[in-house]
């Protein structure tokens, strides 16, 4: 499943792949429940949901690292690139 701009009802489609990655968790694959997270993320980024998409990213980030998946961890530093970062401290 893929969210993208083609998306009318935003709110049922994350509804829909929120459900589906919670699913995903009750099958205990690290792999198969971490592909989906960072395309929430991007959605949710997308949407200027940003904080909502980091701990999604986050999450993946270690699944991905754990099982040496190079490619997906390439893609995850591509969607953070993308985030608008606020400093801190300012």
């Amino acid at each position: 499943m893929r969210l993208d701009g083609a998306v009318v009802d935003l709110q049922a489609a994350e509804e829909g792949f929120t459900a589906a990655i919670e699913q995903l968790r009750k099958m205990g694959d690290p792999f198969i429940l971490a592909q989906p997270l960072p395309e929430l993320a991007e959605f949710l980024v997308a949407h200027g949901r940003v904080s909502e998409a980091d701990p999604l990213l986050a999450e993946a980030r270690g699944i991905f690292e754990r099982l040496g998946a190079r490619p997906w961890l390439e893609r995850i530093e591509r969607i953070q690139r993308t985030v608008p970062r606020v400093a801190s401290g300012v």
